[in-house]
């Protein structure tokens, strides 16, 4: 095992961040989930900002810090190949956050002070990377009358949108900062960026109906029933739609984005597995394709698929 040495620098002022936290985790580890304290690490920081953590298992790591320094977040995040050997001289330092300004439109609604479905959206950014969610996220920004938003405190780092509040049956249809499609590639934030982000509210969804059966080609009840995006887009965890059938074997989804799906229809299925790429890619040959046109509506039959294969 080895031991990480390094100094933690307030950016801000160029002296040593002693009442910083620093973590180190596992690449790859997702929230708190099991085994996550068998290898997260976090230790103090002396009056010089000098820091060791020992006792780390050869692997890939990023070491995180975080500074809440009168009210302004500071955050750093370094990744770190260790291996047989100690690291040293690592330098982590802490930078201030940036502010993301933006505008949200939507489709067919003018923004004004009676649009009230406006004013209840509200606009996030998660990292795209595991690491220290509850480091990284922004606090989420409340949408003016006017659809402006500013985003404050974004640390550098890969982010996903996160727009919730949302009228019902809508989508966020796009976004964009500069020439980045920020529903594609994610949104990289190292500076202060340009422009502003400009979302749009989509409310052309459309809805399907169908039933589910079993070998016997009798209604399946009280089963799953998931449209997973395309390939393409299942980074976009809102474009996910799940129901249940009912007592006849019927199911009724509304509020789908316009696109390509694959529907599924689990006899048992842990809640969110579907998002796992591998878990889906056990199944993918046995769902069934769907389109989803603008304000469309589909009809489709399901076979139930077993809770294991």
């Amino acid at each position: 095992m080895a031991r990480v040495r390094g100094q933690v620098i307030n950016g801000a002022s160029g002296q040593p961040a002693r009442n910083a936290n620093i973590f180190l985790m596992p690449r790859g580890q997702v929230g708190f989930g099991p085994g996550l304290f068998e290898n997260f690490r976090n230790r103090n920081i002396n009056e010089q900002g000098m820091f060791e953590i020992r006792g780390v298992v050869p692997g890939s790591y990023d070491l995180i810090g975080v500074l809440n320094d009168r009210n302004n977040r500071m955050s750093a995040r370094v990744p770190l190949e260790i291996g047989d050997s100690d690291v040293q001289n690592v330098s982590l330092v802490i930078s201030p956050g940036f502010s993301v300004p933006g505008r949200i439109t939507i489709e067919g609604r003018q923004a004004n002070a009676n649009n009230q479905d406006i004013s209840r959206i509200r606009v996030a950014l998660g990292p795209k990377s595991a690491g220290l969610p509850f480091a990284f996220n922004s606090p989420p920004a409340p949408v003016q009358a006017d659809g402006t938003f500013t985003l404050q405190q974004i640390v550098p780092d890969d982010y996903r949108l996160n727009v919730t509040g949302m009228p019902r049956n809508s989508y966020v249809k796009t976004a964009r900062l500069g020439g980045i499609d920020v529903l594609g590639t994610g949104l990289r934030v190292d500076r202060q960026p340009n422009g502003q982000l400009e979302i749009l509210i989509g409310t052309d969804t459309g809805a399907a109906d169908g039933t589910v059966v079993n070998e016997k080609q009798e209604p399946a009840v009280n089963v799953t029933v998931v449209l997973v995006p395309d390939p393409g887009q299942r980074n976009r965890t809102d474009l996910y739609r799940t129901t249940s059938t009912d007592a006849l074997g019927r199911f009724h989804v509304e509020g789908i984005a316009p696109g390509d799906y694959k529907a599924f229809a689990w006899e048992s299925v842990e809640s969110g597995a579907w998002q796992d790429p591998e878990f889906i890619r056990q199944y993918e040959d046995r769902g069934k394709t769907l389109r989803v046109t603008e304000s469309g509506q589909t009809t489709i039959e399901l076979r139930i698929l077993p809770a294991q294969m």
